[in-house]
């Protein structure tokens, strides 16, 4: 079987999925809520798909070359879906601050004002909650931390995801290699003994 009868063999493939660059145009424009949240459907659809893909070349046995080369670009495409969601929670939180949506539903001082459900097109309450938290949580991420987790995820060819964003986003800094090589850090131990000798010394 050659890659173009898998390419032709992939399953249910959506009717939406555009090419990459068409999804970063499409950010690129997006300034409202629904831009964004059809910049999240559009590049979901199209990570789904390549990963897919990618699962159907791995069990043709396909040349590693062109695996890596299909999670490349469901990795583009994921980090496009994140740079959606983080413009979505900077429209949520912006829209919060000016009183145009309630920010605690429920709660009287926010009667006539949209809210959460209804600006987020989510089915629940609870869906829209979580959706908001998610996206105004990304949208708190530095831009520059975005970058780095989907530039080191591609290096390592490991999958973009939004929870692996969250979780590098909490991981501590570390200096660089090159810079740890030069210098010795104390361990917890050698700071414990420094602490216990200055206590003994002021007594």
């Amino acid at each position: 079987m050659t890659e173009e009868d898998v390419d032709l063999a992939l399953p249910d493939q959506p009717s939406e999925i555009v090419l990459l660059g068409q999804v970063q145009q499409m950010l690129v424009e997006a300034k409202t809520l629904p831009d964004f949240r059809r910049v999240m459907a559009a590049a979901g659809a199209a990570v789904d798909t390549a990963r897919r893909y990618k699962k159907l070349l791995e069990a043709q046995k396909m040349a590693g070359e062109t695996v890596a080369a299909t999670n490349r670009a469901a990795n583009e495409l994921a980090g496009v879906h994140i740079e959606a969601q983080a413009g979505a929670g900077r429209v949520i939180q912006e829209m919060k601050a000016s009183g145009e949506v309630a920010d605690r539903p429920g709660n009287p001082q926010f009667t006539g004002r949209r809210g959460i459900r209804e600006v987020t097109g989510a089915k629940s309450d609870t869906t829209a909650e979580d959706n908001a938290k998610r996206w105004e949580k990304i949208a708190d991420i530095p831009p520059e931390v975005r970058s780095t987790y989907v530039r080191q995820a591609q290096d390592a060819g490991s999958e973009v995801t939004t929870r692996g964003l969250l979780r590098f986003a909490q991981e501590p800094l570390r200096p660089p290699d090159s810079v740890r090589s030069r210098y010795k850090y104390p361990t917890t131990k050698q700071v414990s003994q420094v602490a216990s000798r200055h206590w003994s010394m002021d007594r």
